[in-house]
């Protein structure tokens, strides 16, 4: 059903600004009851990304800028955050019937961080499921590259499924140990568990 692939970061840019210009149109257009981003457990989920998505686009932009990407074997140096960017690619999930998902991961050497997933806000539900797939596409991935260490890097302005914890948990992360006290705080990390 989805078709997975690494695309350019300039293209994923793209691809999210238009989602940001789809949602100026849906907002523009005001309420109408037959588009799912006006259904009301909705709202703040469109709302959110509507927001967020831009500074998403600027990573991949930076990405995209990068002049020395590092790869997975790479050793990490004395920053790791100032090396991110250069440690990130961007995967798709697109499906002929719009349902998208696109991530962002950074690869490190002993573990792989998933850093934003956004969907497409024209198909929130049908996203859901994309995001999933993704998600699932890219554990299948480090799997096979021997790495049994995969994190989502979770906050509010990079992910944007209702009932985070709960949709995440149906993915197959959980908190990790350490965050399991149920603090709320943001970034938290969830990690992959079979």
């Amino acid at each position: 059903m989805f078709k997975y692939q690494e695309v350019p970061a300039c293209k994923a840019s793209a691809l999210l600004n238009s989602y940001k210009v789809r949602i100026e149109k849906i907002q523009a257009n005001g309420f109408r009851p037959n588009v799912e981003a006006w259904l009301p457990p909705r709202q703040p989920q469109v709302k959110q990304m509507g927001e967020h998505i831009p500074s998403i686009a600027a990573m991949c932009d930076a990405t995209a800028a990068c002049a020395a990407p590092l790869g997975a074997d790479d050793a990490v140096g004395a920053d790791p955050a100032a090396e991110r960017i250069a440690r990130t690619r961007v995967t798709t999930a697109l499906s002929a019937t719009g349902a998208s998902a696109i991530a962002l991961v950074s690869y490190w050497p002993d573990y792989a961080s998933v850093d934003a997933v956004v969907c497409n806000p024209a198909q929130l539900a049908a996203g859901e499921s994309a995001e999933k797939r993704v998600l699932d596409h890219l554990v299948e991935a480090a799997q096979a590259r021997g790495c049994a260490d995969v994190r989502l890097e979770y906050s509010e302005e990079r992910f944007f499924q209702i009932g985070a914890d709960e949709f995440y948990e149906r993915c197959a992360f959980y908190p990790a140990d350490s965050e399991d006290d149920g603090a709320a705080a943001t970034p938290r990390t969830f990690c992959h568990r079979v």
